[in-house]
């Protein structure tokens, strides 16, 4: 009777675990630090900790892009209703995607509310440690709760300045005269004195590029739709040009908990430059298993999908090895 309620009690605690570290991979990440910090050390009574498994998790992970110089970036999303949880922040998810696609590598995501001091702080903190970019999404409009071009302003010392190159563009694709476009348009296409300007494919407010010594700022709309045109049309192929890096990724499932896959993951990554492998624990299901994303950086994308089939194989033969067979997800299911 007592090994039935041990067994019962062992399944619900894994099952609680499985569940909490899910709505916690949903919230809105506020940096990659505290991100980081949060690991599950999970146990199973039929998995006993081996002294491999305790010395692999002693080491940091290795990472793809300690062997050149990191093409750092930050991002910041801007608006109250991303802090009170009404809005989920997707686009600096999607961001994030895209900038790690071309070789950049993340390291902080920062949500603050709409207010002039608030955003000057954490861009001003921003500026100090010295990424090559910094992307912000949000506050750019017409309306009294739109502080980013403020705070820009606070956090350079330079002047807000109106765009008339970028109103007669827009004039221009709507065919109409300049003078009868809403006299909001004013507002929401000014910029900030010497700043960069392109127009916005899919609005009104343009990117705005802001060269900071080392460090360029990238100011772009709050509405998705307007994020994915501009970084498409303008972004992509600069942050491209910049890494000189691609990437690529295959997500994989393994019927293994996180404690017996991490020494398999640390051998694929040390022995395979320019790889990066994570289990995903929040999606993990006792039906399936653990589903494991591989990722893999290099100059091209044929090098890329090249060193990713390299390092799914490794990790194949070292599950097989163990008894476990590897599950591909077709891209289209990720």
């Amino acid at each position: 009777m007592e090994r039935v309620l041990g067994l019962f009690f062992s399944s619900f605690i894994l099952s609680y675990c499985a569940w909490a570290c899910g709505c916690l991979g949903n919230q809105p990440a506020i940096s990659r630090g505290n991100v980081a910090s949060f690991t599950r050390q999970e146990s199973h009574p039929n998995v006993p900790r081996t002294s491999e498994q305790a010395a692999s998790q002693r080491h940091e992970e290795p990472r793809p892009l300690q062997r050149r110089s990191k093409v750092r970036v930050e991002i910041v999303a801007i608006g109250d209703e991303l802090c009170y949880g009404k809005v989920y922040d997707t686009n600096s998810f999607w961001i994030a995607d895209q900038v790690t696609r071309r070789g950049g590598f993340v390291e902080r995501i920062v949500c603050v509310r709409d207010n002039v001091s608030d955003i000057a702080s954490v861009l001003k903190d921003a500026l100090h440690r010295k990424p090559r970019f910094i992307f912000i999404t949000g506050g750019l409009g017409p309306t009294a709760d739109d502080k980013t071009r403020e705070a820009l302003s606070a956090a350079t010392g330079r002047r807000i300045v109106r765009r008339p190159d970028i109103l007669e563009f827009i004039a221009r694709r709507r065919n109409v005269p300049v003078g009868d476009l809403p006299p909001h348009f004013a507002i929401s296409t000014s910029s900030l004195e010497g700043a960069k300007c392109f127009p916005n494919p899919a609005g009104v407010s343009p990117v705005t590029i802001i060269d900071q010594g080392p460090t360029e700022i990238i100011a772009l709309p709050g509405p998705p739709w307007e994020v994915y045109a501009c970084f498409a049309a303008r972004l992509s192929q600069m942050v491209q040009k910049v890494t000189g890096y691609n990437s690529t990724s295959m997500r994989v499932i393994i019927p293994m908990y996180e404690s017996e896959l991490t020494p398999l993951m640390t051998k694929v990554m040390r022995e395979i430059p320019g790889t990066y492998l994570k289990a995903l624990v929040g999606e993990y299901t006792r039906d399936s298993g653990m589903p494991v994303e591989v990722m893999a950086f290099g100059a091209t994308e044929e090098l890329c999908r090249e060193t990713c089939d390299t390092a799914v194989e490794k990790l194949r033969l070292l599950a097989a090895e163990k008894g476990r067979k590897m599950i591909e997800v077709p891209q289209r299911e990720k």
